[in-house]
């Protein structure tokens, strides 16, 4: 087989390397008109060179980029779901996914139990493993299919490796938080670390891979909420004690997730390190996410206004400047109250829901806490009030509630709905407060000033979910737009 070099790979396949990425769930700039593919590095992952790990920059109109990890296995044959394939002296080289082959898997594997550094030139990447690390026993492979932003698969189903697609320069929070809360000792309710892959080239250490334990017989809560309780709502409904059955599993559902996220960050703020000791509010920290509001409601108000297939009722339900006055009300009254209210923030989740969490049998697992894919390193591992992830975890029940009557198509009243909401947010929030504790003051001394921030940063949540909807569920739209118009309502009650 010719040598397939980096130059090589770069002549003959960086733009098969480019229209495949922009194909992929896991690309992050659609939005953006994608100019060129530059192969940077490309690291042999077993001895026969035909695993390769490509470390890719692409090139924006405007000369901004961005860098992509792609795994890419090399072969003589032909695949009908190539990436690319090109014919010389009589033979063919063939581009395919490694992501998708079990011999990939078996060479991190590999270079993972050797503490492996490869090389390209200048740059290399480096293996690094837990003490937690062994090989499993089988090598059964199994590829996640429900992910957007990475790529993941379980092998000898006791290890599960994450592949960081969109990659950026700089400490990870997916691998530091876990490797921090398992040092520490107090929070064991997030898979077990075991290993990473680190890239070193002219961009700095970059993160491409994650190993840690996987959790069998697991699922995600949103899927394991989901069906519990489209379950109870149809069986309720048959014998019409849906009323009285289902506010209750409800409502016990979002205590325990209180509880937990309590725990949570309890354990974060508890990290003996500069980067997690708590600190006071500060008036940049309402100021940002106000004004992040703002810019959410106007970029909808935006695409409102454009968007035909937008409903008349809709329209005039989205007025922009009607809560203009009453936005600006909620920033100047915490504000005001902000000295004496003693608030804190933390290190927090970042992206904190209900597809976050990993349940087996009784048991919880936060996984996930690189928070929120797009945004920078530095806005990731920012300090926040812990209202921020509160009020994830708020919109995250007030779907799962929608998601159950909506999908199967039974018509719970309106006064229904919104009494298990409230119950359900109200039992979320005090179990949560409950389990935190006054000892660490994270809520500050004011439960009227930590109310109002929960609801800002619900307003900001639901914001954003709003132009999600609006870019892909326009049918979900009204969800988020009720969301905004209660928390609004509230902030004229104050």
């Amino acid at each position: 087989m010719t040598e397939a070099s980096k130059a090589f790979l770069q002549e003959h396949f960086s733009s098969s390397l480019l229209g495949y990425a922009i194909s992929r769930r896991w690309y992050a700039h659609k939005a953006i008109k994608a100019e060129r593919l530059e192969i940077l590095s490309a690291f042999s992952l077993d001895s026969s060179g035909t695993i390769k790990a490509l470390v890719c920059e692409i090139t924006f109109a405007g000369d901004w980029r961005a860098l992509y990890f792609i795994p890419v296995e090399i072969s003589e044959k032909e695949d009908d779901n190539a990436i690319g394939s090109f014919v010389i002296n009589g033979g063919r080289i063939t581009l395919t996914d490694a992501f998708l082959s079990r011999r990939y898997a078996e060479s991190l594997l590999a270079n993972f139990l050797l503490g492996a550094n490869v090389y390209d030139g200048d740059s290399h990447i480096s293996f690094s493993v837990t003490d937690s690390f062994y090989a499993p026993q089988n090598r059964e492979f199994r590829v996640i299919k429900s992910e957007q932003s990475n790529s993941s698969f379980i092998l000898g189903n006791s290890i599960i490796i994450k592949n960081y697609r969109n990659i950026k320069p700089g400490e990870n929070p997916d691998i530091d938080v876990p490797e921090k809360l398992f040092a520490q000792g107090g929070f064991r309710e997030t898979p077990e670390p075991m290993g990473d892959v680190a890239y070193y080239g002219r961009s700095g250490k970059i993160y491409l891979a994650y190993a840690s334990r996987f959790i069998p017989d697991s699922e995600d809560a949103w899927s394991r909420y989901n069906r519990l309780f489209s379950d109870l709502l149809r069986r309720s409904t048959e014998d019409h004690s849906f009323e009285e059955k289902f506010p209750v599993e409800f409502i016990r559902a979002a205590d325990s997730l209180g509880k937990l996220t309590g725990r949570m960050h309890r354990a974060l703020s508890s990290i003996g390190s500069q980067n997690f000791t708590p600190e006071g509010v500060e008036e940049t920290d309402i100021t940002r996410v106000t004004n992040q509001i703002r810019e959410y409601l106007e970029n909808a108000r935006a695409m409102i206004g454009e968007r035909e297939e937008i409903s008349t009722r809709v329209r005039m339900k989205f007025a922009l400047d009607k809560w203009s006055p009453t936005l600006e009300y909620a920033e100047d009254y915490l504000l005001s109250k902000l000295r004496e209210s003693h608030a804190q923030k933390i290190r927090v989740h970042g992206d904190y829901h209900l597809g976050q969490i990993l349940m087996a049998g009784d048991s919880y697992y936060v996984i996930d806490f690189e928070g929120e894919p797009m945004k920078d390193i530095s806005e990731r591992i920012r300090k926040y009030p812990p209202e921020k992830d509160i009020a994830g975890m708020i919109r995250s029940l007030d779907y799962l509630l929608q998601s159950v009557f909506k999908l199967n198509g039974i018509g719970g009243s309106e006064e229904f709905i919104n009494s298990t909401r409230v119950r359900a947010e109200n039992a979320f929030v005090d179990a949560y407060r409950e389990t935190v504790g006054a000892d660490l003051g994270l809520l500050g001394s004011d439960p009227e000033f930590a109310d109002m921030m929960l609801r800002m940063f619900v307003a900001e949540k639901s914001a954003y979910e709003l132009l999600y909807e609006l870019n892909n569920r326009p049918d979900w739209v009204k969800v988020p737009l009720n969301s905004i118009s209660r928390i609004f309502s509230e902030f004229k009650m104050k």
